[in-house]
């Protein structure tokens, strides 16, 4: 084997190696953040999503350890409060909940984003009615490459 052909082994395996550093940190990375990448918005969604399927370890991830939940009056100062009090009431409305997005207004800069929702709810296990109105006032904290929710209020309309 000639010096050129040595050469070219060892160029290609310094670039493998390179390219297997650059996609382990870029694995790492994602890891080390424990948010989502998703657009804000659909970190939002996912959380009702997970609340309807019944999912509360997912719905919990998606909180910031320092998210406040008003709701109704209540307030829930940090995820695991939230967790203990207003979660297994929320779980329970939300599985087999129809819930329709009828209007959406996004704003904020930097690491913190708001959005301001309006939703039209049916099912049998939301509440003394079988349809509502539901408004949501979320705010998302960007944390690493990804969003967490930092807060979230609901208010019900039951007259419409």
């Amino acid at each position: 084997m000639d010096a050129r052909s040595i050469r070219r082994r060892y160029l290609y395996a310094g670039l493998l190696l390179v390219a297997i550093a650059l996609a382990l940190f870029i694995g790492l990375r994602a890891l080390r953040s424990g948010s989502d990448a998703r657009p804000p918005e659909q970190v939002v969604d996912a959380f009702f999503s997970a609340l309807q399927s019944g999912n509360a370890a997912q719905a919990l991830s998606l909180l910031s350890p320092d998210a406040e939940v008003f709701e109704m009056g209540f307030v829930d100062r940090t995820r695991q409060d939230y967790a203990s009090n207003h979660l297994p009431g929320d779980l329970a409305a939300a599985v087999g909940a129809q819930r329709e997005l009828t209007s959406r207004k996004l704003g904020g800069s930097g690491d913190y984003r708001w959005m301001l929702s309006t939703y039209r709810l049916t099912g049998d296990n939301i509440g003394p009615v079988k349809s509502m109105v539901m408004t949501e006032t979320a705010i998302v904290r960007q944390i690493g490459d990804g969003w967490q929710i930092v807060h979230l209020h609901w208010s019900l309309d039951l007259t419409q």
